[in-house]
């Protein structure tokens, strides 16, 4: 290189020179081109590099489908409940023998109708449709049902009672005998068809409809799945109730009156619970009552296992759970919100233990009673048996057992402690006692009753029969026999074996007591009884007569109500008579008290009669009459105004107010706390002693009262709200109190009614707040909800059917809406993904609201009805990525390739320091391009990556790597020209050319010289 420098500068000037000169210029050009083309010897050579490069990339895409938020609860208002009765036509016959046939006839059937009978055992303490599972227990005997005019059931001898009524309803009860062939006639009342129906449950939906008259226990129930159905009732008062499968919801009063009429009611949704019972033992049965919050819905079901399934509205309910028998022994009360999620109720019973309790002593076929308890009666079993055991489940603990048999009654206690039990009960033998009467006209009423010395061994019961048969052991005893008036004694003996004791009645007659002029609802008492008190009747009457059987012979009657009393002496002299009781026109002296704490007890004597109560009203009975005397009691800790004085009636009903004040001069504080409320609402609270709190803008308000009990009235400024009661009241009494009110949105009924599904289908509505149906079976569905605007999904379980409306929005501002879904035919809309490695999920979404959700298979179908759909696809993979699109549905099934391919980016290579139109070449990733000009492109997915640049002569550039991370890469390449180094063996070749080269033009030189 220096050797070149040197050259360069050697200088040349041709215009200026001699002829000599010019030779010597001629030999110095010769010189100059040897020398340059020596120099065109020295070849360069040019540098090459490498590099390699690794990493990871990720990327997210924006497609991501998210899951529906959690759903929110919503209520519905539900009343009253009556269990149901099975209607079954099967009769039930005792297991004892039937003794006698009983022909029992129906009167007053309408046309046309069927009638059905219910007879059971009157010894029973409950009427039988309260609850299927006590039927067996209670001693029901005959069941049946018929289009013919009468019905024969075979009977043991006894006293029975029977329900009777048209279709399925019980409009006829009446007790009779049976101790020989009989017939019973049965009178139906006049009856009318009641037609009941609904439109808000689904086509096909079994509910039940129930009228019920408690006072008269007459009442029909009706199950079925049509939209309307048929009750016969009687002229009367109802409560019309209905609801699906078992459940029962307070409808409405009807009155039935004279003629039949047609009754349209709207039933709120209801959902499904199931309940889960833990520990129950196996064959028995656990019993569920639930109850709501305001106890105005009842809910009672019974079921041998472990499970139940129940149909309960909307709401917040109180369940309380037995397990053992027909009174149950494990109790457990807890509370549950029924919503439109998934409602499970789940029981934990305490580990119980089969405790057997048996006897041998009993003649066969005899009920026995059995109940078994703890001390404070929290476990708790009874039942009866005609065998010669029963089974209860009891968990550890002290207990006794009572059982009554005849009139043997015996009390023992035994211990529970971990395993199975079984007692003997230790009952005497006993003997059969018949007691008979004669002389009494068929079906009169008496009483027995008898017992020995000391009240061990004892018996009572009314009687329509002529006689009776008790179970008693070895003994003395004295029994009297009861009727009207008239009591007839005998002392008897037991002694190891059967006997009978005859009471002869003589003749009797009936006598009528009859009072004129009471006010309705006022009871009044009567004593009938002769000189010496040897024969004497007392009863207490709501009604206005009584009729007695007494024998001839001279009486005096009294009558009395209030201080009012009349006193007849009356005769019998082998007729029947009325006596008639003449009371003059009574009024009500009503004392109402204010300011006791409720519950405070306090007197009040009247005219002589004193009374007292804790309620704070105290009702007398008076005559017209003037200056009548009265005294208010005090109570300690307050001061009572009036405390005396006298009044008059006079034509009319009398109202004294009694004020009870406190005499302590403290107050105490009355605390209302708010929640609920947006900060700052204004709500208020006044008191029923005109006390007002003002607007009220915090959350919690505090009084300054004095003893006493006051009510409250709650309200708010903000009418979307409303309180959760917006009345009440409190008591003061010596220690401040706190009342809490929690105010809600008031809310609206939004309702979604779907056609074209076939019946039963289930659909779906998800609202953008979270709430959500559930699965919804029947053509209608309601939200409950504030003011606002909501966003709503459709979809249905059926995916051969689809709507236009899978999404949509509805205001609700103060009143409810409603939104109307159309379901058609739907056709299947087949994704089929390519490229994607197998199990990685994936997603379509489309423009009509329906996602697919996660897809871990190579294909997903949507059922859509005819239209075009735009769609989204994604997966979770986020290498990869497939083209969106639309699908057009027009009448048949389609078919829509989700082809995915991996995302690919630029990576460009910038040269520079090279001449331009300089060719260069590279290698990258393994692949290599070429360019004349300053860039290079490669394309390459996420990822890291080596590159090689290709020598160029007279350059180089280094190798290296590169990066890519969702986006496009650009990279420069700088190529250098090498620097000097060291004399390498060509080098020291060609600058010893040069030298010789020298030294041979040096030669010529002087050789030309010296010519």
């Amino acid at each position: 290189m220096t050797l070149i420098y040197m050259l360069s500068e050697y200088k040349f000037n041709k215009g200026t020179s001699s002829s000599a000169d010019g030779r010597n210029w001629k030999k110095q050009r010769i010189l100059a081109i040897c020398v340059v083309l020596l120099s065109a010897m020295f070849l360069f050579s040019t540098f090459s590099g490498s590099f390699s490069t690794q990493g990871n990339v990720s990327h997210t895409s924006k497609n991501q489908i998210q899951p529906s938020a959690t759903s929110k609860p919503f209520h519905a208002k539900i009343s009253n409940f009556i269990p149901s009765l099975p209607l079954s036509n099967n009769p039930i016959q005792l297991t004892s023998s039937p003794s006698y046939k009983v022909t029992i006839d129906v009167s007053g059937l309408n046309s046309g109708n069927s009638w059905q009978v219910f007879i059971y055992n009157n010894n029973s303490t409950f009427p039988p449709f309260f609850n299927e599972v006590f039927h067996t227990s209670l001693g029901i005997v005959y069941r049946n049902s018929t289009t013919s005019s009468s019905m024969i059931a075979y009977l043991p001898a006894g006293e029975y009672k029977l329900f009777a009524g048209p279709g399925t309803s019980f409009l006829k009860t009446l007790i009779f005998n049976v101790s020989s062939q009989t017939t019973v006639q049965v009178a139906l009342p006049g009856y009318y068809s009641i037609t009941v129906q609904e439109s808000s449950l689904s086509a096909g939906t079994v509910w039940n409809a129930l009228a019920i008259n408690s006072t008269t226990e007459s009442f029909d129930l009706v199950n079925s799945s049509s939209s309307s159905m048929v009750l016969y009732l009687s002229n009367n008062n109802y409560e019309l109730l209905a609801g699906p499968i078992s459940s029962y919801l307070f409808v409405q009063n009807i009155t039935v009156s004279g003629s039949s009429s047609t009754y349209t009611i709207t039933l709120p949704h209801f959902q499904k619970v199931t309940v889960d019972a833990k520990n129950v033992p196996p064959g028995e049965s656990f019993t569920l009552e639930i109850i709501n919050n305001s106890t105005t819905f009842i809910y009672i079901n019974s079921t041998i296992g472990s499970s139940m399934i129940l149909y309960i509205p909307f709401g917040a309910y109180t369940y309380t759970a037995t397990l053992g028998g027909i009174t149950s022994n494990n109790h457990i009360s807890k509370g549950i919100t029924v919503t439109s999620s998934t409602n499970i109720i789940t029981i934990v019973f305490p580990l119980t233990y089969k405790v057997t309790f048996s006897e041998n002593k009993l003649p066969a076929g005899t009920t026995w009673i059995l109940t078994a308890y703890d001390n404070n009666y929290s476990q708790f079993y009874s039942n009866s048996s005609t065998g010669n055991s029963m089974m209860a489940y009891l968990p550890n603990g002290t207990y006794n057992y009572s059982v009554t048999a005849g009139s043997v009654h015996l009390t023992k206690e035994f211990n529970v402690t971990g395993a199975a039990l079984s007692i003997a009960i230790p009952l005497p033998i006993v003997y059969n006692v018949t007691f008979i009467e004669t002389g009494l006209p068929a079906g009169t009423s008496w009483v027995i009753s008898t017992s020995n010395s000391n009240d061990t061994v004892y018996y009572y019961n009314t009687i329509t029969a002529s006689s009776i048969t008790v179970l008693f052991p070895d003994g003395t005893y004295n029994a009297t026999a009861s009727v009207g008036g008239v009591h007839k004694l005998q002392e008897y003996k037991v002694t190891g074996s059967s006997r009978s004791l005859t009471f002869n009645f003589s003749k009797m007659y009936n006598v009528t007591f009859t009072e004129y002029y009471l006010p309705a609802g006022i009871s009044w008492t009567l004593n009938a009884y002769n000189l010496n008190f040897s024969i004497d009747y007392y009863t207490q009457i709501t009604g206005n007569s009584v009729t007695v059987l007494f024998p001839n012979g001279t009486f005096n009657a009294t009558a009395s109500v209030g201080s009012i009393s009349i006193t007849y002496e009356f005769n019998v002299t082998g007729v029947s008579q009325t006596l008639s009781f003449k009371f003059p026109s009574l009024y009500f002296v009503n004392f109402n008290e204010s300011g006791l704490p409720l519950g405070t007890p306090w007197i009040v004597n009247f005219n002589g009669s004193i009374k007292e109560f804790t309620v704070n009203k105290i009702s007398f009975i008076e005559a017209n009459g003037i200056n009548y005397p009265y005294t208010v009691g005090n109570v300690t800790g307050y001061a009572v105004n009036p405390s005396s004085g006298q009044l008059t009636v006079d034509g009319k009903n009398v109202s004294i107010s009694v004020r009870y004040t406190a005499t302590s001069s403290s107050n105490y504080g009355a605390a209302f706390t708010e929640s609920g409320l947006p900060s700052g609402t204004a709500w208020y609270v006044n008191l029923s002693n005109s006390i007002s709190s003002g607007a009220i803008t915090g959350s919690s308000y505090t009084f300054s009262l004095a003893n006493g009990t006051y009510s409250y009235i709650v309200s708010t400024s903000d009418k979307s709200y409303k309180p959760s009661s917006y009345s009440g009241s409190f008591t003061v009494s010596g220690a401040s109190v706190s009342t809490s009110i929690a105010f809600s949105e008031v809310t609206y009924a939004a309702v979604f009614k779907e056609t074209g599904l076939p019946s039963g289908t289930a659909w779906f509505v998800n609202l953008s707040g979270g709430a959500k149906s559930g699965a919804i079976t029947s053509s209608s569905y309601n939200f409950l909800l504030p003011n606002g605007t909501y966003s709503y999904t459709v979809s249905t379980s059926d995916k051969a059917f689809g709507t236009s409306q899978n999404t949509g929005s509805f205001n609700i501002n103060g009143a409810p809406a409603s939104t109307a879904i159309t379901f058609k035919s739907a056709f299947k809309v087949t994704f089929t993904e390519s490229g994607l490695p197998s199990g990685t999920a994936w997603y379509v979404n489309l423009s009509n609201g329906n996602k697919s959700g996660a897809i871990t298979g190579s294909s997903y179908s949507f059922a859509l009805t005819n239209g075009t759909y735009s769609y989204n696809i994604a997966t979770t993979d986020k290498i990869y990525h497939s083209s969106a699109g639309s699908i057009t549905v027009n009448g048949k099934n389609i078919s829509q390739a989700a082809a995915f391919s991996k995302y690919t980016y630029k990576i460009t290579f910038t040269e520079t320091g090279l001449p331009s139109g300089t060719h260069w070449s590279m290698t990258f990733n393994g692949a290599t391009s070429s360019s004349n000009g300053t860039t290079i492109t490669f394309n390459a997915v996420n990822g890291t990556y080596s590159y090689t640049v290709s020598n160029v002569s007279g350059y180089s550039a280094p190798s290296g790597s590169v990066t890519v991370n969702g986006a496009n890469v650009p990279e420069n390449i700088t190529f250098t020209s090498p620097p000097a180094q060291g004399i390498s063996p060509m080098e020291l070749y060609a600058i010893t050319g040069v030298i010789v080269a020298i030294i041979a033009i040096a030669g010529i030189v002087m050789f030309l010289r010296r010519k």
